[in-house]
């Protein structure tokens, strides 16, 4: 990481950062510093801004009018079924969440048991099944 000694105008370099300069045969100068400035530089967001509008301008079509008369789309009692169970399965979701934080430890513990003693059964069965 290169640190810059305001004082005496020259980066700070640690040891090892001055054995990899000096490998490569040269030393860091001012030159090669970029200068870090606090006033924004909107002439280079400007200028493509500027010139993707122009294409845009010239490649779009003279008339956007629409092609005829509007079309019935259907009946809007389907797409109300989509969001009437959209929104009902996200509060079927929203309460299995809320109720799950607020169970106990032991039924946490009894939940763990039960899962682990259907597991082992499962267990048994699949390997006397396969002998």
């Amino acid at each position: 990481m290169l640190r810059w000694n305001r004082r005496l105008a020259q980066p700070v370099l640690d040891f090892r950062e001055q054995l990899q300069l000096a490998a490569i045969g040269r030393l860091l100068t001012e030159e090669d510093v970029m200068p870090i400035s606090n006033q924004p530089n909107t002439g280079r967001a400007l200028k493509p801004a500027i010139a993707s509008a122009l294409v845009a301008a010239v490649l779009s079509p003279a008339e956007m009018a629409a092609q005829g008369l509007p079309v019935q789309n259907g009946p809007m009692f389907p797409v109300a079924v989509w969001w009437i169970g959209a929104l009902l399965l996200g509060l079927a979701l929203a309460y299995g969440i809320m109720r799950n934080r607020s169970r106990t430890r032991a039924e946490k513990d009894l939940t763990g048991r039960a899962t682990k003693k259907l597991y082992a059964e499962e267990a048994r069965e699949e390997r006397q099944g396969k002998v």
